[in-house]
Parts: C-alpha cells; sequence; structure tokens
C-alpha cells in the first residue's frame, strides 16, 4: 500500500481550504496573532466564570484582590470592566430568575394571590 499525502487541508481558524503546501504561509500571513487572542478569550471566560462560581468574598474589593492573585496573567487595565461586566451579567440574569419566577406564579396562582391582594393586571 503506498502513501498518497494530501494536497488540500481545511484551515482550523477560518476554514478555508488550502494547499497543504502553503498552510504555514496562509496562517503567517492571515491569523497572525490568532492564537494569542484566543488564549486571552478564553483566560476572560475561565475568569469570569471563576467570579461567577464564588459563593465567598462577592464584592469589588474581594474580586480585585481575587483576579490579581489567581489570574495576574490579566492585564491590570482590563479587571476593573471584567469585574464589572461579571456583576452586570450576574445581576441580569438574577433579574430574569425572579421575573420568570413571579410570572409562573401569576400564571397558577392568579395575580391577586401572588402579589398580594389589591393588585390588578
Amino acid at each position: 500500500m503506498s502513501y498518497v499525502p494530501r494536497k488540500f487541508i481545511r484551515c482550523h481558524f477560518c476554514d478555508e481550504t488550502i494547499m497543504q503546501k502553503n498552510f504555514a504561509r496562509h496562517v503567517a500571513r492571515k491569523h497572525q496573532g490568532t492564537d494569542e487572542k484566543q488564549r486571552t478569550h478564553d483566560l476572560v471566560c475561565s475568569a469570569s466564570l471563576c467570579m461567577l462560581r464564588k459563593t465567598e468574598g462577592v464584592n469589588v474589593p474581594e474580586m480585585a484582590k481575587y483576579l490579581e492573585a489567581y489570574l495576574s496573567e490579566i492585564l491590570a487595565d482590563y479587571r476593573q470592566p471584567l469585574r464589572a461586566c461579571t456583576f452586570a451579567v450576574a445581576q441580569k440574569v438574577s433579574a430574569v430568575y425572579v421575573d420568570t419566577l413571579v410570572g409562573m406564579q401569576i400564571e397558577v396562582l392568579g395575580p391577586s394571590t401572588a402579589l398580594g391582594a389589591g393588585f390588578t393586571a
């Protein structure tokens, strides 16, 4: 059985089909720095999830210390916006959750029972 080399491969960054012999040049020209961008994206996502999973010290000063201690690879200039966005997302999720629960209570119990007497829809 003879080995038949593949002439074309698919770029895992842009999904473009490229001749195998030109792949290194393609990546150097079109995707320079893409690995670093992906690494930064993964790091920021990981930091957000870690902050959301914390159950103690869930305030801005504690989160600042946490990011500085455990995720020091994130630049100091990016830590404040990351904390702000993570807290904003957590607040939005909890608000939607409460709205969903209240909406379900209104559907099941009726408006006057769910939200107290005197409420009219």
